[in-house]
């Protein structure tokens, strides 16, 4: 009923900063919704060691949680995911945290089966197990109960930082490291990519994504956007395609597989 420049124009954004409403930070790192709809903010600088902390969105209310309100352990997120039963779990530069909307349970080094503080990307199998990479320490795998931690010295995993997870239809965990490009885990065996032996354009893959064909896109720092499909390599830089910079954060991929 309306040219879609209207809505262009007028109709699709609306801002949230800390002057118009209750976002605790204006830098926002993570984001995840859960089954109500709520939105929860992670906020952060990336390893600036700042933020303000957690946030819950309903579409109407506010509700922060920091390290002077809550048992969080650190107002800086590197990661943030809701679980099939509601409990929000955050990766910050201070352990991982998990809420479930009344109690805290936090994970550390010192309490835990992590090596390290500094978490990232939680994620679930389809068994509920979790999975989490580290700056540093290596990939964890908790299945609620015990700890089982995958590093360079103890298995096929070639980084200690893996910082970007990804399940695919077949139940393989792919990982994308910081530095040392991507792995894929079947459960038994790794299989590396990397500058040397595959033509992925950059070896620092912060964040990773399927779409509907199983095509896996990763998103590099400095080599622009990398398409997988388990044979073909498709590259998209600044060179070859309108991307505007090869240093790329985050992808994702919607329901239109754009």
């Amino acid at each position: 009923m309306f040219p879609a420049s209207s809505w262009s124009q007028d109709a699709e954004w609306t801002i949230y900063n800390t002057s118009n409403s209750g976002m605790p930070y204006n830098g926002v790192a993570v984001l995840a919704f859960d089954e109500q709809g709520s939105v929860w903010v992670g906020t952060g600088r990336f390893f600036a060691v700042a933020g303000g902390g957690l946030a819950k969105f309903d579409g109407e209310s506010w509700t922060v949680y920091n390290s002077a309100n809550s048992p969080l352990p650190h107002n800086d997120h590197t990661g943030l995911a809701v679980d099939p039963e509601g409990n929000v779990w955050a990766g910050t530069e201070g352990g991982l945290a998990k809420f479930d909307r009344e109690n805290w349970t936090i994970y550390k080094a010192n309490n835990s089966g992590l090596t390290v503080n500094l978490v990232a990307t939680p994620i679930f199998d389809n068994q509920g197990n979790l999975w989490v990479g580290s700056w540093g320490g290596g990939l964890y795998k908790f299945d609620g109960s015990n700890w089982t931690v995958y590093n360079r010295s103890n298995s096929g995993l070639h980084h200690n930082t893996p910082w970007a997870l990804a399940f695919d239809s077949s139940k393989n965990l792919w990982i994308g490291t910081a530095g040392g490009g991507l792995a894929k885990f079947d459960g038994t065996n790794w299989t590396i990519y990397n500058r040397s032996n595959s033509p992925l354009p950059d070896n620092n893959t912060y964040s990773i994504d399927f779409d509907s064909r199983e095509n896996l896109w990763i998103a590099t720092d400095g080599g622009g956007l990398a398409k997988f499909d388990g044979v073909n390599w498709t590259v998209y830089n600044t060179a070859n395609s309108g991307l505007p910079s090869n240093r790329i954060w985050t992808v994702v991929v919607d329901a239109y597989d754009n």
